[in-house]
């Protein structure tokens, strides 16, 4: 196990040393392969290709990092979705992860170059063994939610905010739990909203139109939500890093707050000594925090472990979670946490177990 990490800690070491070369080398082989490309996508193309590069070697370098060829593996997947909805060919991918291997620099340790490389062959043998489903949806298929989720979302796409309102708030005068509402409908309808983006189905204009939408929605059910009384247990959620994306724990929030917790947002991007100032005045009996995009579980391990030098687990458990645990089901386990939640509901009953209710 020490030999695995220290090969991983290496290969993560040397492509983050070399990813510029790696990513300048990869573009003009793929680009040499592809001669055509030079009339038909021009100089713009190819500065677009070197990004593309670029961005797929920080994915892999966290996943080896964190020792998880799943994230490298759900990242490919990813991209077979989102290039299929450009129109770009399958096996273009299959290609660059080529180009890429053989742009590999022989100037580090024969082992690491060799770790690294077989690394990307497996995930090409991932994405082979790994059947394309174009028919897959978020949305719910048993009523009532699948048709108040389906309508939501189209009044959503349509641009009628009052309208997406509206039904909401009707459903909730009608009895829909709000629970329901949000692990029923806003949950899996902005999963569904991400996939449309992903499938170029949808602009990114209209993929933040829908979130804010949802974000003010979920405003209006607040009177609701919050409770005049004071709740005994306490959580503080937050986002780590450049997250764009801070829907997901603000929904994490809300329902500790239905569940009966007292629970204070701070939001995406929020810093160390920040979280440390809130975790002093609010002090929370848990403290949850939520990774969105793969690259930044190098952030969230600096800081659980400046929240570690002030407070020890017995003082506050740490529950994680986010899209790269819920792609690798054990990784949080190397994060010196002591829950990893699923969704916002998991979350709440993790928490429920760590304080013994």
């Amino acid at each position: 196990m020490v030999e695995d990490i220290s090969i991983n800690q290496k290969a993560a070491e040397y492509l983050i040393k070399y990813k510029d070369f790696i990513a300048d080398e990869a573009t003009q082989i793929h680009w040499s392969k592809n001669p055509e490309w030079n009339e038909r996508f021009g100089e713009i193309g190819k500065k677009k290709c070197r990004e593309d590069a670029l961005y797929h070697l920080r994915h892999l370098t966290e996943s080896v990092r964190a020792s998880s060829p799943l994230l490298y593996y759900k990242y490919l997947e990813w991209s077979r979705t989102l290039l299929k909805g450009l129109r770009i060919d399958e096996n273009d991918l299959n290609e660059f992860l080529i180009s890429i291997t053989e742009s590999l620099p022989l100037k580090g340790e024969e082992a690491t170059v060799v770790h690294v490389r077989s690394q990307l062959e497996n995930g090409r043998n991932h994405l082979m063994s790994v059947p394309y489903n174009d028919e897959f949806s978020f949305l719910p298929k048993k009523e009532p939610l699948a048709t108040l989720a389906r309508n939501y979302l189209d009044f959503m796409l349509a641009i009628k905010r009052r309208e997406s309102c509206e039904i909401i708030l009707n459903s909730v005068n009608n009895g829909t739990s709000i629970r329901d509402i949000y692990l029923g409908v806003f949950e899996p309808v902005q999963h569904e909203i991400g996939l449309l983006w992903q499938t170029n189905k949808i602009s990114v204009a209209t993929e933040h139109y829908a979130t804010a939408t949802t974000q003010w929605v979920m405003s209006q059910l607040y009177p609701m939500i919050f409770s005049e009384t004071e709740p005994e247990n306490r959580v503080i959620a937050a986002s780590v890093g450049g997250e764009l994306h801070e829907i997901g724990i603000r929904m994490v929030a809300d329902l500790f707050e239905v569940s009966g917790w007292d629970s204070m947002f701070l939001g995406a991007s929020v810093p160390p000594e920040g979280l440390l100032s809130a975790i002093e005045e609010f002090e929370p009996h848990v403290l949850a925090l939520s990774v969105t995009i793969p690259f930044h579980l190098s952030l969230l391990t600096d800081m659980i472990a400046k929240v570690r030098e002030k407070y020890p687990a017995q003082r506050l458990p740490i529950l994680v979670g986010g899209q790269p645990f819920n792609q690798d089901k054990e990784l949080w386990r190397s994060f010196g946490v002591q829950a990893y939640a699923s969704n916002a509901e998991s979350a709440v009953k993790e928490a429920n177990k760590i304080i013994g209710i």
